[in-house]
């Protein structure tokens, strides 16, 4: 395998952005189990580089659908059973949304801002946390064909939800800056002015069918979007949130009540808070 870590190496230092490393990474990531050799592994390292590359940066149109197109292809260089194609998918997908949720760790420090961060406080969580449970949850189609019902998608929230949580930790930009970092869970979430999102955390995280669907309809006789989100909140408030998540975020590994939140190791070298 050392070549191979060799064109890994070399592969991620000719991406630009770090997002574009960190999904090489998850593309990469089964690459010791697959049993193949060394010709076909940089084969395969080869055409990992071009997935990246084919994946929508600027979007949140890469999502679990499209990146897993990519897995496929690049998992057929070896013959496998579906189910175990599957669970390597998976696993590809959880690594790419913990990549960026390490893009944002990092982008935190080097930004090196003096101001203090929104504390995490009480029945809280720090927001790489709170990030690490949605990039841990496993794909539900049952929970995912209902919550269309409400125009609700868990292709596109999940990465979305992994990015707007772990993205608090800088100050943004353009008309998401903030004049500090926030590392607090429940302060995003009240924040958050986008309704559909706020029904995928509840459904997600495991609220109740009818609780989601009945507020998703009630949500719709309202014009605003802040109007809209004030209906979710009433009816799943964020003590309810907390309540939910609490077990998964010891079931995703995250320190939950560490309030500093995790630290994960980036495999260019650097180490990401």
């Amino acid at each position: 395998m050392t070549q191979t870590r060799s064109d890994i190496k070399s592969a991620r230092k000719g991406f630009p952005r770090e997002c574009q490393k960190q999904a090489l990474d998850a593309f990469v990531l089964p690459l010791e189990e697959l049993g193949i050799t060394e010709q076909s592994r940089k084969a395969y390292v080869k055409k990992a580089k071009e997935a990246v590359n084919r994946l929508d940066w600027e979007t949140y149109t890469t999502t679990r659908k499209t990146f897993m197109v990519q897995a496929e292809e690049l998992l057929r260089i070896r013959p496998m059973q579906p189910s175990e194609r599957l669970e390597i998918r998976n696993r590809m997908y959880t690594r790419f949304m913990e990549g960026r949720i390490q893009v944002f760790q990092l982008r935190e420090q080097e930004e090196n801002c003096p101001l203090e961060p929104v504390p995490v406080g009480e029945q809280d969580f720090h927001n790489t946390e709170m990030a690490l449970i949605f990039a841990h949850l496993p794909y539900r189609p049952e929970v995912s064909r209902w919550l269309r019902e409400i125009e609700v998608s868990w292709d596109y929230e999940q990465l979305h939800m992994v990015t707007w949580f772990s993205s608090q930790l800088s100050l943004g930009s353009g008309k998401y800056s903030r004049s500090r970092p926030n590392h607090s869970a429940k302060v995003t979430y009240e924040r958050l002015l986008n309704p559909y999102s706020l029904l995928w955390i509840a459904a997600a995280l495991g609220e109740e069918k009818d609780l989601v669907l009945r507020t998703g309809h009630e949500m719709k006789e309202y014009a605003t979007y802040s109007a809209k989100c004030g209906v979710v909140r009433r009816a799943i408030p964020w003590k309810r949130i907390y309540e939910l998540a609490g077990p998964l975020s010891l079931a995703a590994g995250t320190g939950y009540g560490e309030g500093a939140g995790p630290v994960l190791q980036d495999p260019g070298g650097k180490t990401a808070r």
